[in-house]
């Protein structure tokens, strides 16, 4: 009587944030002046990188001069350099009201408010920059974003798409529409978004992670190797993909190879207790009985619960004999999923090896009430009541067996 191992796939759960970064958030350069000493010196210290002697100079400067639109302007290039959002975005506005279609302002305070998720005030502002420049494509681009962000995947595609049209060597534009694609479940499109990605700028991590993850969905494990494998030169603490290269390994069986990598997820971040869990199931794939257990421990210690990880543990307790262990094991993995058959199955089988007969005659009748149609679970309480010497009822579960 052996013991039953769960058959049901594993499904990774993969969560990519928004592919590429916000662009850009400076201002291209200071507003050059002619013949102002003051806003010169101001501009001079911008370009050493002394920023504080040259925020001082303007601040001094728009005391006496308070309509000042290169002061504001240059004033806030230097507060955006010193990530000082709030206080850039005040010069701006004043900017703005000194002179209305300098181009760059919209776009810039747009950016503000996206990373304030301020998300209509930043569209207004990006409109607004589009009125004055038409073919701007950052405020194209990052348009794009918010409304992707905001679940409006056919504007955010509409978005993208007009960047390729207008300039096809912007390549954040492609892979975020082909994460675009991939979301709307047009899988080839998003395919051959991503690939050109990844051919504009060989470096693209998300286009490969992207593509990678793809592959892996569709179950087609030489590529999405492949491409994980892509990652780890650009990246190589690159967790996900660690993590998944240890997880197609094991679906290849290769669990040699797949080991390093999830020792590596494991190394550069402890806490991902989805590299624990497969790390666990590569142990004990590769026999390491041990080690597996250890694995699964260090998750409920750090989760307390985590997919299937007592009903595994239970399965390396009984097949090292730790019944008590396996017991208690068992046990918990039913309160947290009372479907799984297979636990009950083997938790049944340990009863009826202890001789704790009508346990076992309870917990298998739960298998069997969860999966009418397992023939081993009808066989073991056919064994069951044999032992009791229930005959008649025997017959019965040894028929349903049979099938």
């Amino acid at each position: 009587m052996s013991i039953k191992k769960n058959k049901r796939g594993i499904k990774i759960l993969i969560i990519v944030g928004i592919a590429t970064c916000l662009l850009p958030l400076i201002l291209d350069s200071v507003y050059a002046t002619q013949n102002n000493c003051s806003l010169n010196l101001g501009i001079a210290y911008y370009h050493k990188g002394e920023y504080e002697k040259a925020r001082q100079t303007f601040e001094n400067y728009l005391e006496s001069h308070p309509a000042s639109f290169p002061a504001h302007y240059n004033l806030a290039v230097i507060l955006l350099a010193e990530k000082n959002y709030e206080k850039a975005e005040k010069h701006l506005k004043r900017c703005i009201q000194l002179n209305p279609d300098y181009p760059g302002i919209n776009f810039q305070l747009g950016n503000i408010n996206f990373y304030k998720k301020d998300y209509p005030i930043a569209i207004q502002y990006y409109q607004k920059e589009l009125e004055i420049d038409p073919g701007h494509l950052f405020s194209i681009y990052n348009l794009g974003k918010i409304y992707h962000l905001q679940g409006n995947l056919n504007q955010a595609a509409k978005n993208m798409k007009k960047i390729i049209q207008l300039n096809p060597d912007f390549k954040e534009a492609y892979t975020d529409l082909g994460q675009i694609y991939y979301e709307q479940g047009n899988i080839q499109q998003a395919i051959t978004s991503l690939s050109t990605a990844a051919k504009k700028n060989p470096k693209n991590l998300y286009a490969y992670l992207y593509l990678g993850k793809i592959y892996e969905e569709k179950k087609e494990w030489g590529k999405a190797l492949a491409h994980f494998l892509k990652v780890i030169p650009i990246e190589p603490t690159n967790v996900y993909a660690q993590t998944h290269i240890g997880y197609i390994y094991l679906q290849k069986r290769d669990f040699s190879k797949a080991i390093p990598h999830l020792k590596k997820a494991i190394q550069i971040d402890p806490t991902k207790v989805i590299s624990h869990y497969y790390l666990g199931w590569a142990y004990s794939k590769a026999g390491r009985i041990d080690e597996a257990i250890d694995q699964y421990l260090e998750i409920l210690k750090e989760k307390g619960e985590f997919k299937d990880t007592f009903y595994r543990l239970g399965n390396l307790y009984f097949g090292k004999g730790e019944y008590v262990n396996a017991i208690d094991c068992y046990k918990k993995e039913l309160e947290l999923n009372s479907t799984n058959s297979d636990a009950a199955y083997n938790l049944a089988t340990i009863y009826f090896k202890q001789d704790k007969l009508n346990l076992a005659i309870e917990v298998i009748k739960k298998a069997i009430q969860i999966n009418p149609d397992d023939k081993a679970a009808h066989s073991l309480l056919g064994d069951i009541y044999m032992k009791k010497k229930m005959y008649d009822e025997a017959i019965k579960e040894y028929e349903k067996a049979k099938g």
